[in-house]
């Protein structure tokens, strides 16, 4: 007899009355979607009746959110964070972090509902996972496997900006960006940084972030202490080989790729992981992190 074990984790995942009896251990460890297990702390806040500040000692995994109008956003200490993509449910893979105090709320128009959803978990949950720890730095021990792509090197100790352009990031801090906007420019070079596929794009520290617009532009995202090392690779079909005892772990591409001579158009989508010794190239660039074998 053959077993799809595919379709039998999809059928028990889909029975409530297995999920209520025995799934209570299903979860937990770095799984950032379930961070608790099935039976963790759940939220669900509706923040037209009022804003929510996550407690003290936590930190919030938002999952979904809903929104009665695209035009709507959800905002954290008055920055814009979450917008809806493509309809006003927005079911993320992979959740967004909020840190102890964290306001959140929203912004644009007077909406009957702002729907978010996510749970609960100790500020320090995923010490031992990939992507840092509980003091903002990384762990020379990292599984590329488990890392967080929306928080790559943790959620402790980031601080969410919204700041003009010509913008330079500060020695000793990763700023990932997740505004996108035509005519950005990194380090003189355009393109690389002005398509954001799905999660926040890393610069690396001292780098320069200008708009070729006209005048100045507002950009958002977050900073946090140095951990990862940032590969800001700028194009123009120059090569790049995957040092020894790393993975290339890309967050952001501006077009294709070529990985040992193969082409990896648009459809292949981030993150995408390179193993040591694998040569890269691009025509228009791309942003990654490099993560410790």
């Amino acid at each position: 007899v053959t077993i799809d074990y595919d379709s039998l984790a999809s059928l028990i995942s889909s029975d409530t009355t297995f999920i209520t009896n025995v799934g209570g251990g299903i979860g937990g460890g770095c799984d950032y979607n379930f961070p608790s297990g099935l039976d963790g702390q759940s939220i669900i806040h509706d923040l037209t009746s009022s804003n929510y500040t996550v407690p003290s000692g936590k930190n919030l995994y938002i999952t979904h959110s809903s929104y009665e109008s695209s035009s709507t956003w959800i905002t954290v200490n008055g920055y814009e964070i979450i917008r809806p993509i493509e309809s006003p449910t927005h079911f993320r893979t992979s959740p967004f972090i909020a840190s102890p105090g964290d306001v959140i709320s929203f912004g644009g128009g007077v909406p009957n509902f702002v729907h978010l959803a996510g749970y609960l978990a100790d500020e320090n949950y995923f010490a031992g996972c990939g992507g840092g720890g509980s003091s903002g730095s990384t762990s020379t021990n990292q599984n590329v496997n488990s890392i967080n792509p929306y928080h790559p090197e943790g959620s402790s100790n980031l601080q969410y900006i919204r700041v003009n352009t010509p913008y330079t990031v500060p020695a000793g801090k990763t700023f990932y960006l997740s505004t996108e906007q035509n005519n950005l420019y990194l380090n003189n070079v355009g393109n690389v940084v002005e398509v954001i596929e799905e999660f926040p794009i890393p610069i690396q520290e001292s780098s320069v972030l200008t708009w070729s617009g006209g005048g100045s532009l507002t950009i958002g995202g977050y900073l946090i202490d140095k951990g990862f090392e940032v590969v800001n690779y700028l194009g123009n079909n120059t090569s790049y080989t995957v040092p020894n005892n790393y993975h290339l772990y890309i967050l952001g591409r501006a077009d294709w790729i070529t990985v040992n001579g193969t082409s990896l158009d648009t459809d292949i989508i981030v993150p995408i992981v390179l193993q040591p010794g694998d040569i890269v190239s691009s025509q228009k660039g791309f942003n990654a992190l490099l993560i410790p074998n």
